[in-house]
């Protein structure tokens, strides 16, 4: 989501499943989250391959590289929703959801 400019997010950009499995496996699977990947990976103590076992999971001084971002992206507030979901028998069980406000400045 967006923030317009008046406070209000509006404009969903993103919305998909995909499989963690495979976006840890595959370096060519969904190029953009792969970006975020790496990115949080480096600050985290996630897993880098699957299986993911239950352990309790942090993110500490993230700090993302402009550079690997492409040059024309606009300044922009904006969020991401991620919840993370697991097959139980043939349901989907809600591990864990996340709000993540991010905030983009060109230096210009």
């Amino acid at each position: 989501m967006v923030d317009s400019g008046n406070g209000l997010y509006d404009m969903e950009y993103l919305n998909r499943t995909i499989s963690v499995c495979r976006l840890l496996s595959d370096s060519k699977y969904e190029p953009f989250l792969q970006l975020i990947v790496r990115t949080t990976l480096s600050a985290s103590n996630f897993p880098k391959k699957c299986p993911i076992g239950k352990k309790m999971f942090f993110v500490r001084n993230l700090k993302p590289n402009p550079e690997d971002f492409p040059p024309v992206l606009p300044d922009k507030k904006l969020y991401f929703t991620i919840r993370l979901l697991s097959k139980d028998h043939r349901e989907l069980k809600s591990l864990l959801a996340y709000k993540i406000y991010v905030e983009i400045k060109n230096k210009i």
